[in-house]
């Protein structure tokens, strides 16, 4: 099938503008489009990562494990009960230790945006508010001076954490997000839920509450260069104060509290869209309160992944957040956010509750995101990185393009499985054709024998010069056209651009498979395409006159090995974190592989300083004893920890909630959602030496009834139990190799 976008008229109005949100002189600057940093075109690209959430020993290499995914921004709640649980105790330390944190991310060159609340949600118990706020004389949220002065003792301490810290100050800190889905969004009040089902309010007084917010911030020397605020669903983010931040969600377990809901809908977050176009300025999930060419569109909440609530269970498909980066980038994103890109684990409560919203796990915020609650990476960290080194690579051409959408584009059903999904960011005639094969909540047939004609300023370009364009199922991409090379321009390639490099005198160029699409790459000096196997690793040479450039295509079986390090691209089985001049890798597995991209160079694995140590773990068994159907003590020999960085128990089991406890103590709990159950048991490796783990499980039930005919206060449960076997516990060993590159 044919399909024909008008690429005509590509004048963008871009120019430069000084948002009032911009406080004082620093290295940030702004168009109506986009960011600029050091006076250069910058697209951020912003992970959340909560810092309250993970062992602070582990920090380092978990921010640097978010940079070598190509983020180049973390972002953090601030959460309020984390650190005053009990009013006028402050508690900054270990976890909770803010200061070190944003310091670690200074040194690894990663920008912070602070979410200061005072309100934040998160999944955390009263949204982050402090449970002693509820009975105090006055509304949370509101405008009144009672909850503003202790809002104002927040911001202090906040302020005297991360002193000196700012970008104004060459530190790492560019901004600050005030409250978070302000007048929209509310949370349970945990005090009270459960008996009277009391929320928290979504927040009164106007946009004059967040004028008092930033002011408070200021006042207390939170001095930002800019401030933020999340805009959607009709939240207040009024652009004299604040850059509105934008998201997107299609796993929605939260309407589910709604009884009468049984089934979730697909959502049109999967639909193209023109975010920066005052003709086109409200879409599904976008209602800007201002003209959006005014204003760049940035975005703080792209499902990074979803976590799981007690009533709704499902598996996030990880084409989901590729496929999520793709609609927003095409639509005129040049600024990237995703919640979560790396999940955690609710910290302990000083007053024995847990800090939890109450309708998702207790202990576990994994998240299903890129980066999993004990450091795992996911296949869809892989399918984001090679776009984020995509954006790193482009940025100063990208970031200027126009959005085109075809004709009806904006109005495609979700359901609507058959019509194609495509867009285009263009200038000068040159630009990135985006295609998107993923629906959430269903599934999209393969697309096959294509042909999309761009009827360009200049000349008209078909891709592929041929109607033999196929793209698989669920999947999404990015196809350059007309890109510029050192031996003139590649007109287009049916492959997904990664980066580039020099060696030497020549230029490599990084492709990777889009799947179900055939590779092939037609430059302007060649009247055919060069064509390749789409599953096979290739690297080859096209020369033009006494030119010459290396193209290397990379299967989809090898974009997970692709690393930058030390301006080198590899390819390794392990996760290379370079801290302190060295570079560590995480293997997973019994063997160590590593080669430079480079065909005229190849690594010598036996460099790798402690490989033999690797190859030679031996084997060691995990002692159980089974005490119920439902429960099973499982005690860890200690030498299994000897020498490891992590070790992830992963259990299987068949049932409704699963926990872990060590001497009494929840260390972990799961809503089982069908996958594999993965538990970091490093954190606990000397209460291990002396306690078992203990693992239980909430049964399934194919009916209940609580019986409570007696003539004294007695019930008890009565159910019929569909099953609450252990399937199978084992684990897996996470060993580092230190490597001299």
């Amino acid at each position: 099938m044919s399909y024909t976008i008008d690429l005509k008229n590509q004048f963008k109005d871009i120019h430069p503008i000084k948002l009032p949100v911009i406080k004082q002189e620093g290295p940030i600057d702004f168009t109506n489009y986009y960011m600029e940093k050091d006076g250069e075109p910058f697209i951020g690209i912003s992970g959340e990562f909560h810092f309250s959430r993970y062992p602070w020993q582990k920090w380092e290499d978990e921010i640097i494990k978010m940079k070598m995914g190509g983020i180049n921004i973390i972002a953090t709640y601030v959460f309020w009960n984390h650190h005053e649980e009990v009013r006028g105790t402050f508690n900054w330390e270990e976890e909770r230790n803010l200061k070190l944190f944003v310091e670690l991310c200074a040194k690894h060159d990663m920008l912070v945006i602070l979410r200061i609340g005072p309100f934040d949600h998160g999944e955390v118990r009263n949204g982050g508010l402090p449970d002693w706020l509820f009975g105090l004389p006055f509304d949370v949220r509101s405008n009144d001076a009672g909850y503003l002065k202790l809002v104002r003792r927040l911001y202090q301490e906040i302020s005297y954490q991360v002193e000196g810290l700012y970008i104004t100050q060459n530190g790492p800190i560019m901004a600050i997000q005030l409250e978070n889905e302000f007048c929209h969004s509310a949370a349970p009040w945990e005090f009270t839920a459960g008996t009277t089902d009391e929320w928290v309010s979504g927040g009164s007084g106007g946009e004059e509450h967040i004028s008092n917010l930033q002011k408070i911030a200021i006042e207390s020397g939170l001095t930002a260069q800019f401030y933020t605020a999340t805009a959607w669903g009709g939240a207040l983010a009024p652009t004299n104060l604040v850059l509105p931040l934008w998201g997107g969600y299609a796993f929605w377990p939260w309407i589910f509290y709604d009884k009468s809901i049984t089934e979730h809908p697909a959502t049109p977050e999967y639909i193209f869209h023109d975010y920066h176009n005052n003709k086109k300025a409200e879409f599904y999930n976008f209602d800007p309160r201002y003209q959006p060419e005014d204003v760049p569109f940035a975005c703080c909440e792209m499902q990074g992944g979803m976590t799981n609530f007690y009533e709704y269970r499902f598996q996030i498909p990880h084409e989901s957040t590729a496929a999520m980066a793709a609609i927003k980038l095409a639509g005129g994103c040049n600024f990237v956010g995703y919640y979560m890109y790396h999940g955690g684990t609710n910290p302990d409560s000083m007053r024995g509750v847990y800090l939890n919203e109450n309708a998702t796990p207790k202990k576990s915020y994994d998240y299903q995101a890129a980066i999993g609650q004990y450091g795992q990476l996911r296949q869809s960290y892989h399918e984001l990185k090679k776009i984020h080194f995509f954006l790193e690579n482009e940025k100063k051409v990208f970031a200027k393009t126009k959005t085109f959408l075809p004709k009806g584009a904006e109005e495609i059903d979700p359901t609507d499985l058959e019509t194609l999904r495509y867009a285009v960011r263009v200038a000068d005639d040159a630009g990135y054709l985006f295609i998107n094969n993923y629906q959430d909540h269903l599934e999209m047939p393969a697309k096959e024998n294509l042909q999309i004609t761009l009827e360009l300023e200049n000349e008209t370009l078909s891709i592929p010069s041929k109607p033999t364009l196929s793209i698989g199922s669920g999947i999404s991409g990015i196809l350059p056209f007309n890109y510029q090379t050192k031996i003139g321009k590649l007109k287009y390639a049916t492959a997904q651009l990664v980066s580039s490099f020099d060696e030497a005198q020549t230029t490599h160029y990084i492709f990777s498979e889009i799947s179900g699409m055939e590779p092939e790459f037609l430059f302007d000096h060649h009247e055919e395409p060069i064509k390749i196997e789409a599953e096979e690793k290739k690297t080859f040479t096209v020369k033009k006159d006494d030119s010459e450039i290396v193209i290397h295509y990379l299967p989809t079986s090898e974009i997970s090995k692709l690393w930058k390090v030390k301006d080198k691209f590899i390819l390794s089985n392990g996760v290379p974190l370079s801290k302190n001049g060295e570079v560590v890798f995480e293997v997973h597995e019994n063997t160590f592989e590593l080669t430079l991209l480079e065909e005229s160079k190849n690594f010598d694995v036996s460099r790798a300083i402690n490989k033999s140590d690797l190859m030679t773990k031996a084997p060691v068994s995990l002692k159980m004893k089974r005490i119920t159907d439902r429960k099973i003590s499982v005690s860890i020999p200690p030498i299994v920890f000897e020498g490891v960085k992590e070790v992830l128990l992963k259990v299987r089991y068949s049932g409704d909630v699963g926990y872990a406890f060590i001497d009494g103590h929840l260390v972990d709990d799961n809503f089982n959602n069908g996958s594999e159950w993965e538990i970091g048991l490093m954190k606990y490796r000397e209460k291990l030496k002396y306690e078992p783990l203990i693992l239980s499980t909430v049964p399934l039930k194919d009916s209940r009834q609580v019986k409570s005919d007696s003539p004294m206060a007695a019930k008890i449960e009565i159910s019929e139990e569909a099953g609450t076997l252990f399937q199978s516990i084992d684990f897996d060993i996470i060993q580092e190799v230190t490597v001299d590159l």
